[in-house]
């Protein structure tokens, strides 16, 4: 598998860590934050893949924080992740225009699951994207 960038933002540490290592583990390269203004930072100054975004933050909140960074993210391809307790908050968090919800706490097996597929469609998609003369080579 080729590199693929993962920053996770969520507000409780044990969680933090805990998927950090099982995403590790799995092969990811994984940058951990534990703050909006951290999140946005690491946004700013590296492209990621995939974004694993806590919506229950504390100060200014994952909606607004992805809302602040949509062309950031848009312009560097990232799929994003949005985490939840409740519905009620990931269905004011739908016009932001995630990839995909998730319960949290997500098992981490289950958030492994989720980004190899993720993984797996988007190497599918370069696949099919990318000339046949080239595919040959």
């Amino acid at each position: 598998m080729a590199t693929v960038n993962v920053l996770i933002f969520e507000e409780d540490r044990g969680l933090l860590n805990l998927y950090g290592r099982a995403l590790n583990k799995a092969g990811y390269q994984v940058k951990l934050v534990d703050s909006v203004a951290r999140a946005r930072q690491a946004l700013d100054e590296q492209r990621f893949d995939i974004f694993l975004c806590d919506l229950e933050a504390e100060d200014i909140g994952g909606v607004e924080l992805l809302e602040r960074q949509r062309s950031v993210l848009k312009a560097n391809g990232t799929q994003v992740i949005m985490m939840a307790l409740d519905r009620e908050c990931m269905m004011r968090a739908s016009r932001s225009n995630p990839d995909f919800f998730k319960t949290k706490p997500p098992s981490p097996s289950s958030l492994v699951m989720l980004l190899n597929g993720l993984c797996d469609m988007r190497c599918s998609e370069e696949v099919e994207a990318t000339p046949a003369s080239a595919q040959a080579s």
